[in-house]
Protein backbone atom coordinates (compact mmCIF):
# COMPACT_ATOMS: atom_id res chain seq x y z
CA UNK A 1 0.00 0.00 0.00
CA UNK A 2 2.65 2.65 1.03
CA UNK A 3 4.32 2.19 -2.78
CA UNK A 4 0.80 2.43 -4.25
CA UNK A 5 0.32 5.64 -2.20
CA UNK A 6 3.64 6.87 -3.67
CA UNK A 7 2.08 6.29 -7.14
CA UNK A 8 -0.70 7.89 -6.37
CA UNK A 9 0.63 10.48 -5.17
CA UNK A 10 2.95 11.68 -8.55
CA UNK A 11 -0.62 10.85 -10.16
CA UNK A 12 -1.97 13.40 -8.24
CA UNK A 13 0.55 15.83 -8.79
CA UNK A 14 0.96 15.21 -12.46
CA UNK A 15 -0.57 18.46 -13.28
CA UNK A 16 2.20 20.58 -12.64
CA UNK A 17 2.95 19.18 -16.03
CA UNK A 18 0.73 21.94 -17.58
CA UNK A 19 2.63 24.78 -15.79
CA UNK A 20 4.68 27.31 -16.83
CA UNK A 21 7.80 27.79 -15.30
CA UNK A 22 7.29 30.41 -12.45
CA UNK A 23 9.63 32.76 -10.67
CA UNK A 24 13.12 31.82 -9.72
CA UNK A 25 12.87 29.22 -12.39
CA UNK A 26 13.52 32.40 -14.98
CA UNK A 27 16.45 33.07 -13.09
CA UNK A 28 18.30 29.46 -13.69
CA UNK A 29 17.22 29.57 -17.34
CA UNK A 30 18.60 33.54 -17.17
CA UNK A 31 21.92 32.07 -15.70
CA UNK A 32 21.84 28.91 -18.25
CA UNK A 33 21.73 31.76 -21.21
CA UNK A 34 24.55 33.59 -19.47
CA UNK A 35 22.08 36.66 -19.56
CA UNK A 36 23.49 38.54 -16.95
CA UNK A 37 27.11 37.55 -18.07
CA UNK A 38 29.21 34.47 -17.75
CA UNK A 39 29.87 34.26 -14.11
CA UNK A 40 27.91 31.15 -13.17
CA UNK A 41 28.20 27.84 -14.19
CA UNK A 42 26.20 24.26 -14.56
CA UNK A 43 27.33 23.27 -11.13
CA UNK A 44 26.72 26.93 -9.22
CA UNK A 45 23.26 27.86 -10.72
CA UNK A 46 21.55 29.06 -7.47
CA UNK A 47 24.94 31.59 -6.88
CA UNK A 48 22.18 34.43 -7.29
CA UNK A 49 24.28 37.39 -5.45
CA UNK A 50 27.85 36.71 -5.35
CA UNK A 51 30.12 39.08 -3.54
CA UNK A 52 31.37 40.74 -5.97
CA UNK A 53 31.05 45.14 -6.14
CA UNK A 54 30.79 44.88 -9.87
CA UNK A 55 28.16 42.45 -10.07
CA UNK A 56 26.19 43.56 -7.62
CA UNK A 57 26.63 47.38 -8.85
CA UNK A 58 25.49 46.02 -12.25
CA UNK A 59 22.29 44.20 -11.27
CA UNK A 60 21.06 47.24 -9.24
CA UNK A 61 21.90 49.40 -12.18
CA UNK A 62 19.30 46.89 -14.18
CA UNK A 63 17.01 46.80 -11.49
CA UNK A 64 17.32 43.31 -10.38
CA UNK A 65 18.35 44.38 -7.33
CA UNK A 66 16.25 47.40 -5.53
CA UNK A 67 18.04 50.79 -4.10
CA UNK A 68 18.07 49.14 -0.66
CA UNK A 69 20.35 46.29 -1.16
CA UNK A 70 22.69 46.11 1.61
CA UNK A 71 26.02 47.11 0.25
CA UNK A 72 27.72 43.87 1.08
CA UNK A 73 25.09 41.94 -0.20
CA UNK A 74 26.12 38.20 -0.71
CA UNK A 75 23.52 35.68 -1.02
CA UNK A 76 25.10 32.28 -2.39
CA UNK A 77 23.50 28.68 -2.37
CA UNK A 78 25.75 25.80 -2.62
CA UNK A 79 23.64 23.38 -4.06
CA UNK A 80 25.83 21.80 -6.99
CA UNK A 81 23.59 18.83 -7.07
CA UNK A 82 20.78 20.15 -7.57
CA UNK A 83 22.40 22.97 -10.00
CA UNK A 84 23.28 19.89 -12.45
CA UNK A 85 20.27 18.35 -13.13
CA UNK A 86 18.63 22.07 -13.65
CA UNK A 87 21.57 22.51 -16.36
CA UNK A 88 20.74 19.11 -18.13
CA UNK A 89 17.58 20.15 -18.05
CA UNK A 90 17.87 23.02 -20.21
CA UNK A 91 20.35 21.50 -22.34
CA UNK A 92 17.97 18.28 -23.18
CA UNK A 93 14.60 20.35 -22.93
CA UNK A 94 15.47 23.97 -23.54
CA UNK A 95 12.19 26.40 -23.03
CA UNK A 96 10.00 23.39 -22.78
CA UNK A 97 8.42 23.11 -19.50
CA UNK A 98 6.81 19.85 -19.85
CA UNK A 99 9.96 18.30 -20.10
CA UNK A 100 11.38 20.02 -16.49
CA UNK A 101 8.38 19.70 -14.56
CA UNK A 102 8.14 15.76 -15.25
CA UNK A 103 12.02 15.64 -14.50
CA UNK A 104 10.59 17.45 -10.85
CA UNK A 105 7.94 14.57 -10.26
CA UNK A 106 10.87 11.53 -11.01
CA UNK A 107 12.40 13.34 -8.32
CA UNK A 108 9.07 13.62 -6.40
CA UNK A 109 8.79 9.60 -7.16
CA UNK A 110 12.36 8.99 -5.49
CA UNK A 111 11.95 11.22 -2.20
CA UNK A 112 8.66 9.83 -1.41
CA UNK A 113 9.84 6.00 -2.12
CA UNK A 114 12.93 6.73 0.08
CA UNK A 115 11.00 8.04 2.52
CA UNK A 116 8.96 4.34 2.52
CA UNK A 117 12.69 3.15 3.06
CA UNK A 118 13.03 4.78 5.79
CA UNK A 119 10.05 3.70 7.69
CA UNK A 120 10.81 0.26 7.08
CA UNK A 121 14.02 0.54 8.07
CA UNK A 122 13.09 2.27 11.62
CA UNK A 123 9.57 0.33 12.17
CA UNK A 124 9.89 -2.42 10.86
CA UNK A 125 7.37 -3.62 8.10
CA UNK A 126 4.13 -3.67 9.11
CA UNK A 127 0.89 -1.34 9.48
CA UNK A 128 2.48 1.14 11.56
CA UNK A 129 5.25 1.77 8.99
CA UNK A 130 2.74 1.66 6.12
CA UNK A 131 0.08 4.60 7.58
CA UNK A 132 3.63 6.86 8.37
CA UNK A 133 4.49 6.09 4.72
CA UNK A 134 1.26 6.72 3.36
CA UNK A 135 0.44 10.11 5.12
CA UNK A 136 3.94 11.57 3.75
CA UNK A 137 3.38 10.25 0.41
CA UNK A 138 0.01 12.08 0.72
CA UNK A 139 1.61 15.34 2.16
CA UNK A 140 0.43 18.37 -0.10
CA UNK A 141 3.09 20.72 0.98
CA UNK A 142 5.59 18.54 -0.59
CA UNK A 143 3.33 19.84 -4.00
CA UNK A 144 5.02 23.38 -3.93
CA UNK A 145 8.15 22.03 -4.25
CA UNK A 146 6.93 19.51 -7.01
CA UNK A 147 5.24 22.74 -8.95
CA UNK A 148 8.19 24.98 -8.25
CA UNK A 149 11.49 23.69 -10.56
CA UNK A 150 13.44 25.82 -9.20
CA UNK A 151 12.88 23.82 -5.03
CA UNK A 152 13.32 20.66 -6.77
CA UNK A 153 16.76 21.05 -4.26
CA UNK A 154 14.47 20.45 -1.46
CA UNK A 155 13.22 16.83 -2.91
CA UNK A 156 16.48 16.17 -3.34
CA UNK A 157 18.38 17.01 -0.50
CA UNK A 158 15.40 14.87 1.49
CA UNK A 159 15.40 11.81 -0.69
CA UNK A 160 19.08 11.60 -0.22
CA UNK A 161 18.97 12.46 3.78
CA UNK A 162 16.12 10.04 4.23
CA UNK A 163 17.98 7.14 2.99
CA UNK A 164 20.97 8.11 4.99
CA UNK A 165 19.41 7.75 7.95
CA UNK A 166 17.70 4.52 7.17
CA UNK A 167 21.35 3.21 6.26
CA UNK A 168 22.30 4.51 9.58
CA UNK A 169 20.19 2.39 11.35
CA UNK A 170 20.75 -0.10 9.16
CA UNK A 171 24.31 0.10 10.16
CA UNK A 172 23.64 0.49 14.17
CA UNK A 173 21.51 -2.90 14.10
CA UNK A 174 24.38 -4.80 12.74
CA UNK A 175 24.53 -4.61 9.29
CA UNK A 176 28.65 -4.18 9.38
CA UNK A 177 30.81 -1.42 8.13
CA UNK A 178 29.61 -1.11 4.40
CA UNK A 179 26.56 1.10 6.18
CA UNK A 180 28.90 2.91 7.96
CA UNK A 181 30.08 4.21 4.93
CA UNK A 182 27.44 4.49 2.47
CA UNK A 183 25.43 6.53 5.75
CA UNK A 184 27.44 9.95 5.26
CA UNK A 185 27.91 9.27 1.92
CA UNK A 186 24.26 9.41 1.06
CA UNK A 187 24.18 12.44 3.39
CA UNK A 188 27.18 14.25 0.84
CA UNK A 189 24.45 14.32 -1.54
CA UNK A 190 21.92 15.66 0.52
CA UNK A 191 24.02 18.66 2.02
CA UNK A 192 25.58 19.25 -1.66
CA UNK A 193 22.01 19.58 -2.85
CA UNK A 194 20.64 22.12 -0.67
CA UNK A 195 21.06 23.60 2.58
CA UNK A 196 18.12 21.80 4.05
CA UNK A 197 20.03 18.84 3.47
CA UNK A 198 22.08 19.71 6.77
CA UNK A 199 18.68 19.78 9.01
CA UNK A 200 18.96 16.36 8.13
CA UNK A 201 21.70 15.77 10.70
CA UNK A 202 19.03 16.23 13.09
CA UNK A 203 17.63 13.11 12.98
CA UNK A 204 21.53 11.29 13.18
CA UNK A 205 21.58 13.47 16.69
CA UNK A 206 18.03 12.19 17.53
CA UNK A 207 19.25 8.34 17.26
CA UNK A 208 22.63 8.76 19.28
CA UNK A 209 20.08 10.42 21.84
CA UNK A 210 17.36 8.50 21.63
CA UNK A 211 18.02 5.03 19.99
CA UNK A 212 21.04 3.93 20.56
CA UNK A 213 22.14 2.25 23.97
CA UNK A 214 24.99 2.55 26.64
CA UNK A 215 26.92 5.94 28.04
CA UNK A 216 26.17 9.17 26.31
CA UNK A 217 30.01 9.33 25.65
CA UNK A 218 30.10 6.14 23.66
CA UNK A 219 26.29 7.18 21.76
CA UNK A 220 27.94 10.26 20.33
CA UNK A 221 30.85 8.99 18.71
CA UNK A 222 28.64 7.13 16.24
CA UNK A 223 28.00 10.93 14.95
CA UNK A 224 31.42 11.30 13.99
CA UNK A 225 31.06 10.17 10.24
CA UNK A 226 27.81 12.37 9.73
CA UNK A 227 29.06 14.76 11.88
CA UNK A 228 32.21 14.87 9.51
CA UNK A 229 30.33 15.65 6.80
CA UNK A 230 28.36 18.92 8.22
CA UNK A 231 31.79 20.44 9.56
CA UNK A 232 33.74 19.58 6.17
CA UNK A 233 30.20 21.00 4.01
CA UNK A 234 30.92 24.23 6.43
CA UNK A 235 34.50 24.62 5.72
CA UNK A 236 34.22 24.40 2.18
CA UNK A 237 30.67 26.56 1.81
CA UNK A 238 32.89 29.42 3.46
CA UNK A 239 36.22 29.10 1.54
CA UNK A 240 34.30 28.72 -2.23
CA UNK A 241 32.21 32.05 -1.36
CA UNK A 242 28.85 30.86 -0.42
CA UNK A 243 26.85 32.36 2.08
CA UNK A 244 24.16 34.87 3.24
CA UNK A 245 25.48 38.48 4.24
CA UNK A 246 23.17 41.05 4.56
CA UNK A 247 19.61 39.69 3.98
CA UNK A 248 16.70 40.64 6.45
CA UNK A 249 14.77 37.30 5.46
CA UNK A 250 17.96 34.87 5.15
CA UNK A 251 20.84 34.60 7.98
CA UNK A 252 23.74 32.58 8.56
CA UNK A 253 24.12 31.21 11.99
CA UNK A 254 27.65 31.24 12.32
CA UNK A 255 27.58 34.95 10.91
CA UNK A 256 24.85 36.09 12.76
CA UNK A 257 24.43 33.98 16.16
CA UNK A 258 22.53 35.94 18.52
CA UNK A 259 19.98 36.60 15.66
CA UNK A 260 19.83 32.78 15.21
CA UNK A 261 18.97 31.86 18.23
CA UNK A 262 16.14 34.54 18.39
CA UNK A 263 14.34 32.78 15.50
CA UNK A 264 15.22 29.28 16.82
CA UNK A 265 13.45 30.20 19.64
CA UNK A 266 10.35 31.85 18.11
CA UNK A 267 10.35 29.22 15.05
CA UNK A 268 11.16 26.24 15.75
CA UNK A 269 7.68 25.28 17.73
CA UNK A 270 5.92 27.32 15.23
CA UNK A 271 7.62 24.76 12.17
CA UNK A 272 7.16 21.87 14.38
CA UNK A 273 3.06 22.47 14.85
CA UNK A 274 3.14 23.20 11.11
CA UNK A 275 2.91 20.05 10.49
CA UNK A 276 1.67 18.55 13.06
CA UNK A 277 -1.64 20.68 13.18
CA UNK A 278 -1.68 21.23 9.27
CA UNK A 279 -1.13 24.72 9.94
CA UNK A 280 -0.53 27.19 6.67
CA UNK A 281 2.74 28.60 7.33
CA UNK A 282 2.93 30.30 4.20
CA UNK A 283 -0.03 32.91 5.72
CA UNK A 284 3.25 34.04 7.17
CA UNK A 285 5.26 35.64 4.12
CA UNK A 286 2.14 37.68 3.83
CA UNK A 287 1.47 38.19 7.76
CA UNK A 288 4.28 38.27 9.27
CA UNK A 289 2.82 40.66 12.46
CA UNK A 290 1.02 36.85 12.91
CA UNK A 291 4.16 35.13 14.56
CA UNK A 292 3.33 36.17 18.17
CA UNK A 293 0.06 34.04 17.47
CA UNK A 294 1.05 30.93 16.00
CA UNK A 295 3.62 30.70 18.53
CA UNK A 296 0.52 30.51 21.44
CA UNK A 297 -0.93 28.50 18.63
CA UNK A 298 2.16 25.80 18.57
CA UNK A 299 2.15 25.90 22.51
CA UNK A 300 -1.27 24.92 22.90
CA UNK A 301 -0.70 22.32 20.21
CA UNK A 302 2.05 21.07 22.30
CA UNK A 303 0.27 20.97 25.20
CA UNK A 304 -2.56 19.10 23.48
CA UNK A 305 -0.17 16.79 22.05
CA UNK A 306 1.34 15.97 25.41
CA UNK A 307 -1.71 15.66 27.39
CA UNK A 308 -2.82 12.95 25.02
CA UNK A 309 0.69 10.62 24.08
CA UNK A 310 3.21 11.83 27.13
CA UNK A 311 3.20 8.34 28.66
CA UNK A 312 4.18 6.75 24.06
CA UNK A 313 6.43 9.66 23.85
CA UNK A 314 8.36 8.92 27.19
CA UNK A 315 8.40 4.93 27.17
CA UNK A 316 8.92 4.59 23.50
CA UNK A 317 12.47 5.00 22.25
CA UNK A 318 11.22 5.47 18.54
CA UNK A 319 8.75 8.24 19.89
CA UNK A 320 11.31 9.95 21.42
CA UNK A 321 13.25 10.04 17.91
CA UNK A 322 10.69 11.17 15.62
CA UNK A 323 9.94 13.63 18.42
CA UNK A 324 13.15 14.84 19.11
CA UNK A 325 14.20 14.34 15.45
CA UNK A 326 11.69 16.81 13.98
CA UNK A 327 12.47 19.34 16.05
CA UNK A 328 15.99 19.43 15.89
CA UNK A 329 15.88 19.52 12.04
CA UNK A 330 13.86 22.54 11.99
CA UNK A 331 16.51 24.49 13.90
CA UNK A 332 18.76 25.09 10.26
CA UNK A 333 16.04 25.56 9.03
CA UNK A 334 15.08 28.62 10.93
CA UNK A 335 17.76 30.46 8.71
CA UNK A 336 14.79 31.71 6.79
CA UNK A 337 11.32 32.36 7.15
CA UNK A 338 8.77 29.73 8.17
CA UNK A 339 7.02 28.07 4.77
CA UNK A 340 5.39 25.53 4.06
CA UNK A 341 7.79 23.74 1.88
CA UNK A 342 10.17 23.64 4.48
CA UNK A 343 8.28 21.42 6.71
CA UNK A 344 8.89 18.87 4.20
CA UNK A 345 12.02 17.34 5.84
CA UNK A 346 10.09 17.81 9.74
CA UNK A 347 7.23 15.68 8.12
CA UNK A 348 9.88 12.52 8.51
CA UNK A 349 9.95 12.53 11.81
CA UNK A 350 6.19 13.89 12.01
CA UNK A 351 4.59 11.19 10.48
CA UNK A 352 6.11 8.39 12.12
CA UNK A 353 5.20 9.94 15.77
CA UNK A 354 2.47 10.13 14.16
CA UNK A 355 1.67 6.66 13.08
CA UNK A 356 2.92 5.85 16.52
CA UNK A 357 0.70 7.73 18.37
CA UNK A 358 -2.13 6.58 16.88
CA UNK A 359 -1.08 3.15 17.04
CA UNK A 360 -1.30 3.81 21.21
CA UNK A 361 -4.72 5.34 20.32
CA UNK A 362 -5.68 2.03 18.68
CA UNK A 363 -4.49 -0.03 21.84
CA UNK A 364 -6.10 2.40 24.37
CA UNK A 365 -3.16 3.60 26.00
CA UNK A 366 -3.89 7.47 24.75
CA UNK A 367 -4.53 10.06 27.37
CA UNK A 368 -6.88 13.13 27.44
CA UNK A 369 -7.91 13.65 23.78
CA UNK A 370 -6.05 11.45 22.35
CA UNK A 371 -9.17 10.01 19.78
CA UNK A 372 -9.99 13.72 19.15
CA UNK A 373 -6.33 14.48 17.80
CA UNK A 374 -6.08 11.17 16.10
CA UNK A 375 -9.23 11.79 14.48
CA UNK A 376 -7.75 15.44 13.02
CA UNK A 377 -4.44 13.41 12.17
CA UNK A 378 -6.15 11.14 10.07
CA UNK A 379 -9.02 13.39 8.67
CA UNK A 380 -6.40 16.45 7.67
CA UNK A 381 -3.60 14.31 6.69
CA UNK A 382 -5.21 11.17 5.50
CA UNK A 383 -8.25 12.73 3.32
CA UNK A 384 -7.95 16.71 3.05
CA UNK A 385 -4.05 16.72 2.28
CA UNK A 386 -4.30 13.95 -0.53
CA UNK A 387 -7.22 16.55 -2.02
CA UNK A 388 -4.93 19.18 -1.78
CA UNK A 389 -2.21 18.03 -3.95
CA UNK A 390 -3.19 19.33 -7.31
CA UNK A 391 -3.58 22.31 -5.99
CA UNK A 392 -0.20 22.79 -4.55
CA UNK A 393 1.48 21.20 -7.21
CA UNK A 394 0.53 24.56 -9.36
CA UNK A 395 4.05 26.25 -7.27
CA UNK A 396 3.19 29.36 -6.13
CA UNK A 397 0.40 30.69 -8.42
CA UNK A 398 0.20 34.17 -7.02
CA UNK A 399 4.37 35.22 -6.90
CA UNK A 400 4.16 33.96 -10.66
CA UNK A 401 0.97 35.94 -11.61
CA UNK A 402 1.98 38.98 -9.70
CA UNK A 403 5.55 37.99 -11.86
CA UNK A 404 3.26 37.88 -14.96
CA UNK A 405 1.13 41.27 -14.15
CA UNK A 406 4.91 43.22 -13.38
CA UNK A 407 6.43 41.83 -16.77
CA UNK A 408 2.95 42.42 -19.01
CA UNK A 409 3.40 45.68 -17.88
CA UNK A 410 6.86 46.35 -19.40
CA UNK A 411 6.66 48.48 -22.61
CA UNK A 412 6.53 47.09 -26.16
CA UNK A 413 9.96 49.09 -27.19
CA UNK A 414 13.10 47.78 -26.13
CA UNK A 415 15.48 49.55 -23.64
CA UNK A 416 12.76 51.47 -21.51
CA UNK A 417 13.43 53.01 -18.15
CA UNK A 418 10.66 51.95 -16.14
CA UNK A 419 9.86 53.17 -12.22
CA UNK A 420 7.66 50.45 -10.35
CA UNK A 421 6.57 52.86 -7.31
CA UNK A 422 5.14 50.01 -5.52
CA UNK A 423 4.98 46.28 -5.28
CA UNK A 424 4.10 44.22 -2.55
CA UNK A 425 7.33 42.10 -3.00
CA UNK A 426 10.78 42.84 -4.49
CA UNK A 427 11.44 39.58 -5.28
CA UNK A 428 9.31 40.40 -8.16
CA UNK A 429 11.85 42.84 -9.62
CA UNK A 430 14.50 39.57 -10.36
CA UNK A 431 12.02 38.16 -13.08
CA UNK A 432 10.77 40.82 -15.48
CA UNK A 433 13.90 40.73 -17.55
CA UNK A 434 14.78 36.94 -17.85
CA UNK A 435 10.68 36.47 -18.54
CA UNK A 436 9.93 39.19 -21.05
CA UNK A 437 13.84 37.48 -22.79
CA UNK A 438 12.35 34.04 -22.22
CA UNK A 439 8.79 34.64 -24.49
CA UNK A 440 11.29 36.79 -27.33
CA UNK A 441 10.01 40.11 -26.04
CA UNK A 442 11.11 43.67 -25.55
CA UNK A 443 13.60 43.72 -22.73
CA UNK A 444 13.23 47.01 -20.57
CA UNK A 445 16.94 48.72 -20.06
CA UNK A 446 16.43 48.90 -16.12
CA UNK A 447 13.74 48.95 -13.78
CA UNK A 448 13.47 51.04 -10.48
CA UNK A 449 11.31 49.81 -7.78
CA UNK A 450 10.93 52.79 -5.35
CA UNK A 451 9.27 50.60 -2.46
CA UNK A 452 7.91 47.52 -1.94
CA UNK A 453 5.55 46.47 0.88
CA UNK A 454 1.85 46.59 1.82
CA UNK A 455 1.06 49.65 3.22
CA UNK A 456 -0.41 53.04 1.67
CA UNK A 457 2.18 55.50 0.53
CA UNK A 458 2.05 59.18 -0.49
CA UNK A 459 3.75 60.18 -3.71
CA UNK A 460 4.78 63.84 -4.39
CA UNK A 461 6.09 65.35 -7.38
CA UNK A 462 9.07 68.19 -6.17
CA UNK A 463 10.47 69.13 -9.59
CA UNK A 464 10.44 67.74 -13.12
CA UNK A 465 13.22 65.22 -11.98
CA UNK A 466 12.33 64.43 -8.42
CA UNK A 467 9.63 63.04 -6.45
CA UNK A 468 9.27 61.44 -3.07
CA UNK A 469 7.64 58.89 -1.13
CA UNK A 470 6.37 58.27 2.01
CA UNK A 471 5.10 54.89 2.76
CA UNK A 472 2.22 54.65 5.69
CA UNK A 473 4.72 53.13 7.72
CA UNK A 474 7.86 53.16 6.56
CA UNK A 475 10.25 50.89 4.49
CA UNK A 476 11.77 48.03 5.35
CA UNK A 477 8.77 47.16 7.74
CA UNK A 478 9.08 43.04 7.77
CA UNK A 479 11.03 40.36 6.92
CA UNK A 480 8.88 40.46 3.20
CA UNK A 481 10.33 43.52 2.52
CA UNK A 482 14.07 42.17 3.70
CA UNK A 483 15.61 39.68 1.39
CA UNK A 484 18.18 42.22 0.28
CA UNK A 485 18.88 44.24 3.28
CA UNK A 486 19.33 44.02 6.97
CA UNK A 487 19.15 46.86 9.06
CA UNK A 488 22.44 46.35 10.43
CA UNK A 489 23.57 48.90 9.65
CA UNK A 490 20.43 51.12 9.63
CA UNK A 491 19.92 54.23 7.34
CA UNK A 492 20.99 57.76 8.02
CA UNK A 493 19.14 61.02 7.32
CA UNK A 494 21.35 61.96 3.71
CA UNK A 495 22.42 58.97 2.77
CA UNK A 496 22.97 58.19 -0.57
CA UNK A 497 22.25 55.52 -3.12
CA UNK A 498 23.05 55.82 -6.73
CA UNK A 499 22.37 53.77 -9.97
CA UNK A 500 22.52 54.23 -12.73
CA UNK A 501 20.16 57.09 -13.94
CA UNK A 502 18.58 57.98 -10.22
CA UNK A 503 19.91 59.02 -6.91
CA UNK A 504 17.27 57.69 -3.86
CA UNK A 505 17.94 59.94 -0.91
CA UNK A 506 16.94 59.65 2.58
CA UNK A 507 15.17 62.34 3.97
CA UNK A 508 13.50 61.20 7.28
CA UNK A 509 14.16 57.90 9.61
CA UNK A 510 11.70 55.91 11.69
CA UNK A 511 13.28 55.28 15.43
CA UNK A 512 14.60 51.85 14.32
CA UNK A 513 16.80 53.30 11.37
CA UNK A 514 14.84 52.17 8.18
CA UNK A 515 13.68 55.14 5.71
CA UNK A 516 10.41 56.68 6.04
CA UNK A 517 10.51 59.13 3.60
CA UNK A 518 12.62 59.17 0.52
CA UNK A 519 13.80 61.52 -1.87
CA UNK A 520 14.49 60.46 -6.05
CA UNK A 521 16.16 61.90 -8.53
CA UNK A 522 16.26 60.93 -12.41
CA UNK A 523 18.62 62.15 -14.45
CA UNK A 524 16.16 62.16 -17.23
CA UNK A 525 12.50 64.15 -17.04
CA UNK A 526 10.35 62.14 -15.09
CA UNK A 527 7.28 62.39 -17.99
CA UNK A 528 9.66 61.02 -20.44
CA UNK A 529 10.16 57.81 -18.14
CA UNK A 530 7.70 55.03 -18.22
CA UNK A 531 5.65 54.75 -14.75
CA UNK A 532 3.91 51.99 -12.98
CA UNK A 533 1.91 51.71 -9.52
CA UNK A 534 0.31 48.77 -8.22
CA UNK A 535 -2.69 49.67 -7.55
CA UNK A 536 -3.79 47.30 -4.61
CA UNK A 537 -4.92 44.06 -6.86
CA UNK A 538 -2.85 44.96 -10.01
CA UNK A 539 -0.22 46.79 -11.95
CA UNK A 540 -1.46 49.93 -13.85
CA UNK A 541 0.33 52.90 -15.64
CA UNK A 542 0.45 55.81 -13.35
CA UNK A 543 -0.57 59.36 -14.37
CA UNK A 544 2.47 61.70 -12.70
CA UNK A 545 1.08 64.32 -10.53
CA UNK A 546 2.33 68.13 -11.70
CA UNK A 547 4.65 69.81 -9.78
CA UNK A 548 3.46 70.70 -5.97
CA UNK A 549 1.26 67.84 -6.41
CA UNK A 550 0.91 64.75 -5.15
CA UNK A 551 -1.03 61.20 -5.01
CA UNK A 552 -2.31 58.90 -2.91
CA UNK A 553 -1.24 55.17 -3.16
CA UNK A 554 -3.65 52.47 -1.52
CA UNK A 555 -2.49 49.42 0.16
CA UNK A 556 -2.23 46.18 -0.75
CA UNK A 557 -5.34 44.04 -1.09
CA UNK A 558 -4.83 40.31 0.07
CA UNK A 559 -8.01 39.19 -1.08
CA UNK A 560 -8.63 40.92 -4.58
CA UNK A 561 -4.71 39.94 -5.61
CA UNK A 562 -5.34 36.45 -5.20
CA UNK A 563 -7.75 36.60 -7.84
CA UNK A 564 -6.10 38.66 -10.40
CA UNK A 565 -2.70 37.16 -9.50
CA UNK A 566 -3.81 33.47 -9.08
CA UNK A 567 -6.24 33.62 -11.78
CA UNK A 568 -6.69 35.81 -14.63
CA UNK A 569 -3.16 36.91 -15.44
CA UNK A 570 -2.51 33.00 -14.93
CA UNK A 571 -4.73 32.35 -18.12
CA UNK A 572 -3.66 34.81 -20.09
CA UNK A 573 -0.35 33.98 -19.94
CA UNK A 574 -0.81 30.57 -20.34
CA UNK A 575 -3.19 31.51 -23.64
CA UNK A 576 -0.51 33.57 -25.21
CA UNK A 577 2.87 30.79 -24.81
Amino acid sequence: MPWAAVVVAVVLASGSLTTPLLADDYLLWATHEGLWGDWRGPWTLFRYFPDDPTIRQGLMDRGVLSWWAHPDLHLCFWRPVASITHWLDFEVFGKDPVGHHAHQLLWYGAMLGAGVAFYRQVLGVGWVAGLAAILFAFDDVHGVAVGWVASRNLLIATAFGALAVAAHDRWRQGGGWTWAVVAPGLLVFAVLSAEAGVAMFGYFVAYALCLERGPLSRRLVTLVPSLGVVLAWRVAYRVLGYGVVGSGHYLDPVMAPLDFVARVVSQVPVLVMGHLAASPLDGLVVFPDALPIMLVVAGLWLAWLWAAYSDRIKLDPKARFFFLGMAITSIPLATGVPQDRLLTPVALGGFGLIALCIQSWRQGRGGWGAGVLAGVWLVFHGLVSPLAIPTRAQGIPALGGLSMQVTDAMPAEPDQTVVLVNLPFDVVTYYPHPMRAYSGEAVPGSLRLLYSGFEAARLERTSQHTVELTPERGFLRTWRERILRSMDPPFAVGERVEVSGMVARVMEVAPDGRPARVAFTFEEELDSLTWRFYDGSVVAELDLPAVGDGVDLPAFDIFEALHTTTGEVRARRRSRE
